[in-house]
């Protein structure tokens, strides 16, 4: 049995090179528990197809960025209708309801911040494989570190933590 699990990893079905990595993208989606969204994202960002330009994934993949972000919002104003609701239900203080919002959507905010730095990451990427000058990119570049400069790891964590919904 470990024969066939080994062999299917030789080789592609298409014109993927995923076969030539040892750690592929269906060992990150299981690693990282990732939902169908991000695991396609990684799918795409990760995989050269020979005869295809690398353009078409990268707008895929800000394709799924953007599903990624409705969904996004569908979940927050859903949870946001719970937590409302439990609040007016108990009759809660400000504080007490400050407290219930961080204690029952604690990455709301982390996730909304890393889907725009996805966005934005996806534009840069899909500028540059499309040739702008690097002048222009490099302006961008330092755009984003002046936005996170007083806050560059934590805008890292907040990337990091994209890779899934907790």
């Amino acid at each position: 049995m470990s024969n066939s699990i080994i062999h299917h990893r030789n080789y592609n079905v298409g014109t993927s090179d995923y076969s030539e990595h040892r750690y592929q993208p269906w060992d990150i989606w299981r690693d990282f528990e990732l939902d169908p969204l991000r695991a396609d994202i990684v799918k795409r960002l990760l995989r050269r197809k020979n005869g295809e330009e690398r353009i078409t994934d990268l707008k895929k993949i800000q394709h799924v960025i953007g599903e990624l972000k409705h969904q996004h919002s569908r979940k927050l104003a859903f949870l946001q209708e719970q937590v409302k609701k439990i609040q007016e239900e108990y009759h809660l203080s400000r504080e007490q309801e400050q407290l219930l919002n961080l204690t029952l959507m604690p990455d709301c905010n982390n996730h909304r911040v890393a889907i725009r730095m996805m966005e934005q990451l996806i534009e840069f990427i899909i500028a540059a494989e499309q040739g702008v000058s690097k002048e222009i990119l490099e302006t961008e570049d330092e755009r984003m570190n002046e936005l996170y400069k007083d806050r560059p790891k934590l805008a890292w964590n907040h990337f990091l933590s994209s890779l899934k919904f907790d």
